[in-house]
């Protein structure tokens, strides 16, 4: 069965590098791809040459289908493994700028499950209903010796039955 899903921005969708990020699904949604550079547009966020060069963003996964039963998500197409992780976020939650961990979150909390052999529930909806969504937190960590945010690239995998 293929699935149906789509990404969308949360409500409070920054590029730059003070601002709130995260909250709700949007009454106006806008959708981005599953490409990393649809979430972390290079050279557009100001973080070249900040530190820590660590920020956050929230997308929502909607299904646009017949419910799916355990939802997994995962990593695909990783350029540098260390520099993407995800976790699943609630329906409001948000972060105090772009930089800043998402409220009730830490560093423990993000994982990063590369491949479809790893791909995780994060404790997901099961089964995740028609038209249902979950929300999902994107960590973006440059190293220092990158002189560009461009060795960060991922695509976000969703699979279910």
């Amino acid at each position: 069965m293929a699935l149906n899903v789509a990404f969308y921005r949360s409500s409070n969708w920054n590029t730059g590098a003070s601002g709130t990020v995260g909250g709700t699904f949007p009454g106006s949604p806008t959708e981005v791809a599953s490409t990393l550079s649809e979430v972390f547009p290079e050279g557009v966020s100001d973080y070249i040459g900040q530190d820590p060069r660590v920020r956050f963003q929230k997308i929502f996964v909607k299904n646009e289908g017949s419910a799916i039963s355990n939802v997994k998500v995962f990593l695909n197409d990783v350029k540098h493994p260390g520099q993407i992780q995800i976790f699943t976020g609630n329906a409001t939650d948000i972060a105090s700028a772009p930089s800043s961990y998402p409220t009730n979150l830490s560093a423990s909390d993000f994982v990063e499950p590369i491949g479809l052999a790893n791909a995780t529930g994060l404790g997901i909806a099961n089964p995740l209903g028609g038209t249902a969504s979950f929300s999902l937190w994107i960590k973006q960590s440059i190293p220092s010796n990158l002189a560009t945010e461009i060795g960060a690239s991922a695509t976000i995998g969703i699979v279910g039955e």
